[in-house]
């Protein structure tokens, strides 16, 4: 059964990342996935072949690779226009991308889906756009390969993109996901479970080398970030400030990792849709168990797994972490979400958890009360992080703790501690 369909595109696949059928995967800039030219073509293949090497094959692909090579036409960008007229640099164009689908049609065993051109607010694009429509329209028939028509959806009748779709001066918003959702439903070829609308937001802002190259996810941004107003480039770096956070964190865990981590079981608690598990240096451990109660995040974090190479990391449900709690015992426990929240959801689970390990990264507030509750663990030091997660006036600490006074992690983390300044580095004491 088809949990997810995986989006193959440029920058137009963060109008995806609000629902929880899609798993965006960006694997590259418009500039850089082009079919105008033979050689740009090549350049494309190889990058979407690499990345469905590494991808569920069992899974859907809509692929969204389209509005790049209409605006850089146009422009003028690659001298086009010299060398052909619209008609025939279209339907060039149109032949490549149709001719890469066909093989990654060979490589999977799922269905491949080609969405058309995004509108603009643009009349001269649109009147273009609205030819390469018509010839992807007609180059996916009679293959295996199925055209999501969106245009008359999007579009007002002078052919610009309807004023409730834009994104920016080149995008679409969230709303795309959902009428291609509606689009898919009203022809059947989804299941009927799948929602319209959804809530759904990623975690964290992926970014992965696959092949020299980087495939990325845009996670941890609000919603309202999609619809942009300037004809500029909005810096995304300042939107991620949550996986900002994690990565120092993750930076001192790492170090940590490297010193002492052999033969060894890491339990990551609230792992999302696998930021944390899959960013730990783990080489040599015998297993990471990532749990998480949510079955969409689960899903999504198993469809990625392949990109990050994964294969030692296992995702549990909150009733798969119960039946082993009693013969799992965890060389090391991470979780790097607030324990309050955790413990909302976890709770006495949690404990049991960490208790049994052998030392444990935990993140909270200052002075968190319960802290307190892990009565067996003491606290070899602690990081403050000076700046502030999103939405919460209180930065976080990063506590590790451990059940025996280890007079190797103490060396390890005072010579942490001297390589990461911006932290604040606690003294040993107990809890």
């Amino acid at each position: 059964m088809v949990l997810n369909m995986y989006v193959i595109g440029d920058s137009h696949a963060r109008s995806f990342s609000y629902h929880e059928f899609f798993v965006p995967l960006f694997v590259g800039p418009g500039k850089e996935t082009l079919f105008l030219t033979d050689k740009q073509t090549e350049k494309t293949r190889l990058k979407i072949l690499e990345n469905i090497k590494l991808l569920d094959k069992k899974q859907d692909f809509l692929f969204i690779l389209s509005e790049p090579n209409i605006r850089y036409h146009l422009e003028n960008k690659y001298n086009t226009k010299l060398v052909n007229d619209d008609q025939t640099i279209i339907r060039k164009t149109v032949a490549n991308y149709i001719r890469v689908l066909k093989e990654v049609l060979s490589c999977i065993f799922g269905n491949v889906f080609v969405l058309c051109a995004i509108p603009r607010d643009d009349v001269g694009y649109s009147r273009l756009a609205k030819i390469y429509n018509e010839e992807l329209k007609l180059a996916a028939k009679n293959t295996r390969i199925t055209y999501v028509d969106l245009w008359k959806v999007l579009t007002t009748k002078n052919g610009t993109i309807k004023p409730k779709y834009i994104g920016d001066y080149i995008h679409a918003n969230h709303l795309l996901a959902d009428m291609v959702v509606k689009y898919l439903k009203q022809h059947r070829l989804v299941s009927k479970e799948v929602k319209i609308v959804s809530k759904y937001g990623w975690e964290h802002a992926h970014y992965i080398n696959v092949a020299g190259n980087e495939t990325r996810i845009w996670g941890d941004f609000n919603k309202k970030e999609l619809v942009f107003k300037r004809n500029s480039q909005r810096d995304w770096g300042k939107c991620h400030i949550k996986t900002k956070i994690i990565d120092t964190f993750l930076k001192i865990i790492n170090t940590f990792l490297v010193f002492k981590f052999k033969n060894k079981s890491v339990c990551v608690i609230s792992a999302k849709e696998g930021y944390v598990p899959f960013r730990l240096r783990v080489n040599n451990a015998t297993c990471v168990y990532a749990l998480e109660s949510n079955v969409i995040k689960r899903n999504m974090a198993n469809c990625i797994k392949g990109l990050y190479k994964a294969g030692n990391v296992n995702f549990l449900s909150k009733e798969e972490a119960e039946d082993v709690r009693f013969n799992k015992k965890y060389s090391i426990v991470i979780c790097l979400e607030d324990i309050s929240e955790v413990l909302a959801e976890w709770d006495e689970l949690f404990y049991e958890i960490v208790q049994n390990s052998e030392c444990a990264f935990l993140l909270s507030r200052k002075n968190n009360q319960y802290l307190k509750q892990l009565g067996n663990m003491s606290m070899s030091s602690s990081y403050f992080h000076p700046l502030k997660m999103p939405n919460n006036s209180q930065a976080y600490w990063l506590h590790f703790l451990q059940k025996k006074e280890n007079i190797f992690y103490q060396i390890i983390f005072m010579l942490i501690g001297k390589m990461y300044k911006n932290f604040m580095f606690v003294e040993f004491r107990r809890t």
